[in-house]
């Protein structure tokens, strides 16, 4: 097996440092007003600002996604803020894809805990594009998982990042109608538009045992 450079261990790294400071700046206080004055600042490079602090969110689990969800579809024109949460979650699981696969295990059980190793393994050695397609579009609820799973596998970077645009794409796009459609400024109606995305995304991963269990047979030992 071919090793792995420096820079393709260091970039992610780094890059790594920089959610952890960006983590520690936020504390736990990760609130609308507070990501908005964040933001503000950087008056038209804000959308860019925004992208990498909600990578954090795939990342580094202790922070909560919602906020920034609430910040984009309230502070930028709704084509901007939705390519803005598409962008950041691709990448964001992107991340998570080139940790596991340069850093390995002991920074996976870091960031997402030594008990999520017995899920990622489940789905280790995928290395079919359209079996991973699938299973990333039916695993919404399980995205970080599946990230990880797929770093520890032969699946290329290519393939990877192509099945992660098709499959969250279309479900992202649809939970930004949902959701923007249900920002009001009554917190009933937002709550029900942020609970309808979340019973949409657990319900499609209702399916995922049966794309398993269905194409278990194509799964490859990394």
């Amino acid at each position: 097996m071919e090793k792995p450079s420096l820079r393709k261990i260091l970039v992610p790294f780094l890059a790594l440092i920089i959610f952890v400071s960006i983590l520690k700046y936020l504390g736990t206080g990760v609130t609308t007003d507070r990501i908005e004055n964040l933001i503000k600042p950087f008056g038209i490079y804000a959308p860019i600002v925004f992208v990498i602090f909600m990578m954090t969110t795939n990342i580094l689990p202790p922070i909560p996604v919602v906020p920034f969800w609430i910040v984009a579809i309230v502070s930028f024109p709704k084509p901007i803020a939705c390519a803005a949460i598409i962008i950041a979650n691709i990448l964001g699981n992107t991340m998570n894809f080139l940790i596991a696969r340069y850093l390995g295990e002991p920074a996976v059980k870091r960031l997402a805990g030594k008990d999520s190793l017995t899920k990622i393994q489940k789905f280790v050695g995928i290395s079919d594009f359209k079996t991973f397609a699938l299973i990333r579009f039916f695993g919404t609820a399980l995205t970080d998982y599946i990230s990880y799973a797929a770093g520890f596998s032969r699946l290329s970077l290519g393939k990877y990042v192509l099945a992660t645009v098709l499959a969250l794409t279309p479900l992202t796009l649809l939970a930004f109608v949902i959701i923007s459609n249900g920002l009001t400024g009554n917190f009933a109606e937002t709550a029900t538009a942020f609970g309808t995305v979340y019973a949409i995304n657990y319900g499609v991963t209702l399916l995922l045992p049966y794309i398993y269990i269905k194409n278990k047979h194509k799964f490859k030992n990394s």
